[in-house]
């Protein structure tokens, strides 16, 4: 009876224990993994790219790893083996016999911005990072990347900051086609924005920052992939082993833009690039710069009191009496109108400011 009781209590512990095993073992990806929502990971055997999971509520990868979205209330198109992993164990999956089945792992250098405040001023900080990661996101994600002094149609040198949203619609592609995809993408855009940039003058870069940005996004659709970019197609299609007649049936059938081609043949869909910042190299063109911003915020404050003037009549336009007297007593020897009375004008002379 005694010997029974042993062998009870060290069943219960062991299945009590069973699950903490399993989760310390997918901590450090053996024989299991976790994947966190809107990720991928891929399975190599033996270094060899060999499955796909995805945990990604609403979509479901092919047999090309493609990312697609499910159907309503379709269970087929994912399997029912992903459904109970996503309702009943979470983002934990099965890898593999260790150590033949592995969670790729690759080093991944990005960059990105951070805002917030300091003193009561807002601030921004470029962030470069570089960590040895096991996953992919394919829900879109945000980055960061900066084209150095490039010169506008008018001959002024500009260093600009992009915004550059992204989606990976194929895992595989994205990790096996191109060694750093992120760098991959950064080096493939970078002379198409470098060259829009040199077709465009400086007002018309700066409103496409404050307003739109589908004129940089179109271009960049219709952009052709350089010589260079062209060769590395040639010689990836190389390595998978596609003849001299594939290579070149493919290349007539696949004429589109550089985001096209990130898409189509990298897994990596480009959806918005926008212009965060710009800053002229030239001193001179930088201090004329931010005294046309300074500028264009008076005239929108002078516009709102306008406006509150016309809404709310006599009190309005008190409040802005009032706010032009202090502002004028901040300089030296201004003269102040007061009002007009039958002997004529009434003004007083402020002696104030530095």
């Amino acid at each position: 009876m005694e010997n029974l009781a042993l062998i009870l209590v060290a069943t219960i512990g062991f299945v009590l224990g069973v699950p903490f095993i399993i989760l310390g073992l997918a901590r450090i990806d053996a024989f299991f993994t976790i994947i966190e929502e809107g990720t991928a990971k891929v399975v190599v055997l033996n270094g060899k790219f060999y499955t796909c999971k995805m945990r990604y509520s609403g979509f479901y990868l092919d047999d090309r790893s493609e990312v697609k979205k499910q159907a309503d209330g379709s269970l087929q198109e994912r399997g029912m083996q992903a459904w109970i992993r996503s309702h009943f164990t979470g983002g934990l999956a099965w890898v593999g016999v260790w150590p033949f089945y592995k969670a790729y792992k690759y080093d991944f250098r990005w960059t990105t911005l951070k805002r917030g405040l300091r003193e009561g001023k807002a601030i921004k900080e470029i962030d470069p990072r570089e960590e040895e990661i096991d996953y992919i996101f394919v829900r879109a994600a945000t980055y960061f990347i900066k084209l150095e002094e490039a010169e506008t149609k008018g001959k002024i040198p500009i260093t600009t900051e992009f915004i550059i949203t992204i989606r990976i619609t194929n895992p595989r592609k994205a990790l096996f086609r191109v060694h750093q995809w992120f760098e991959f993408v950064t080096n493939t855009l970078l002379p198409h924005l470098r060259a829009f940039q040199g077709s465009r003058v400086f007002d018309e870069l700066n409103q496409m920052k404050q307003y739109k940005t589908e004129e940089l996004y179109s271009y960049l659709e219709w952009a052709n992939p350089t010589e260079e970019q062209l060769y590395k197609i040639r010689e990836g299609l190389t390595k998978e082993g596609k003849s001299a007649e594939e290579i070149k049936k493919e290349l007539e059938e696949r004429s589109f833009g550089v985001i096209g081609l990130l898409r189509e043949r990298y897994g990596i869909d480009i959806i918005a690039v926008g212009i965060e910042s710009l800053e002229p190299a030239n001193a001179e063109y930088q201090e004329a710069l931010a005294k046309q911003e300074l500028a264009t915020l008076e005239a929108n404050r002078i516009k709102t009191i306008n406006k509150m003037i016309a809404k709310y009549g006599p009190q309005a336009l008190e409040i802005r009496r009032l706010e032009a007297l202090e502002s004028v007593g901040k300089g030296a020897n201004n003269t102040i109108l007061l009002g007009t009375g039958e002997k004529g004008n009434v003004s007083l002379l402020v002696p104030g400011g530095k």
